[in-house]
């Protein structure tokens, strides 16, 4: 089955997009052997396996998990991908990224990453004496 051409907003002279339709997203990435594809993303990652077709000599495999849907399957000719997934902790305490069978990188990163502010700067500003209340109150301006 031939790859399909992807069009540019401008090369599509189909209706606008009705955003409110869309029920689900999903990234594609190709596989080579799908049991260690389910081995990996299930076993190793926490993914949960959604469907397998067909059951008897499985070709794709849909994945979910974390926020993600994976949809892997033989016939995909993509390239591999870069997954990221975010845990507590800081960059120091992280897993090494790993790779999955099919040559997609696994990345983590820490999930609430610590807020970084500059340095404080204490100061105290010296504003000089130029009141805007120049009149003086006396007897004449009353």
């Amino acid at each position: 089955m031939p790859a399909q051409k992807s069009q540019t907003a401008s090369e599509n002279h189909a209706a606008p997009l009705d955003k409110s339709r869309i029920e689900a997203a999903e990234m594609q990435l190709p596989s080579q052997d799908i049991s260690a594809e389910i081995a990996f993303f299930c076993r190793q990652l926490g993914f949960r396996l959604e469907e397998i077709f067909p059951a008897d000599n499985p070709a794709m495999i849909l994945l979910s998990g974390h926020g993600l849907r994976l949809r892997l399957d033989k016939q995909n000719q993509l390239p591999a991908g870069r997954i990221t997934l975010a845990l507590p902790g800081t960059a120091g305490d992280l897993p090494a990224p790993m790779t999955a069978p099919n040559g997609t990188e696994i990345h983590f990163a820490p999930a609430s990453p610590p807020l970084q502010q500059p340095p404080l700067l204490q100061r105290l500003p010296v504003i000089p004496h130029r009141s805007i209340f120049r009149k003086t109150i006396s007897p004449s301006n009353l």
